[in-house]
C-alpha cells in the first residue's frame, strides 16, 4: 500500500494498423501519442538543483523515485503531478523495478 502524494500519466503511442507495411516490410510510424489515465503514486525527489546553469541559461536539475501499485507498466515517458494535479514535470523513465515483496513498482525518472 502506498501513501499517495501525487499522480503520474504514461505517454502512450497509438499503433498504426498494420504495424508492418506489407509493401515495404518496414514498420509504420505511430499515428499519434496520448497520455493515459492518472495513476496514484508516492514520489520523492532524489536530486533537485534549482541553481544549475547550462551555457549561461538557468536550469533546474531534478530526478525522482516514484512508487505505484503493482500493475502492467510499460513507459518511456511520464508526467508527474502533485495531489492538486499541478504538473511537476515531464520525464523520461530511467527504469521500472518491480518490488515483489510489497507488490509495488519503483519508477526512477
Amino acid at each position: 500500500m502506498i501513501i499517495a502524494n501525487g499522480f503520474i500519466q504514461v505517454k502512450r503511442k497509438n499503433v498504426s494498423e498494420p504495424a508492418i507495411d506489407p509493401a515495404t516490410g518496414f514498420a509504420n510510424k505511430p499515428k499519434a501519442t496520448e497520455w493515459g489515465d492518472p495513476i496514484e503514486c508516492q514520489y520523492s525527489a532524489t536530486r533537485y538543483n534549482a541553481v544549475g546553469e547550462v551555457e549561461g541559461e538557468p536550469r533546474t536539475e531534478q530526478s525522482y523515485e516514484i512508487l505505484i501499485e503493482d500493475q502492467p507498466f510499460v513507459a518511456g515517458q511520464i508526467k508527474l503531478f502533485d495531489l492538486s494535479m499541478n504538473i511537476i514535470g515531464e520525464f523520461p523513465v530511467v527504469s521500472a523495478i518491480p518490488l515483489q515483496a510489497v507488490s509495488q513498482i519503483k519508477v526512477i525518472v
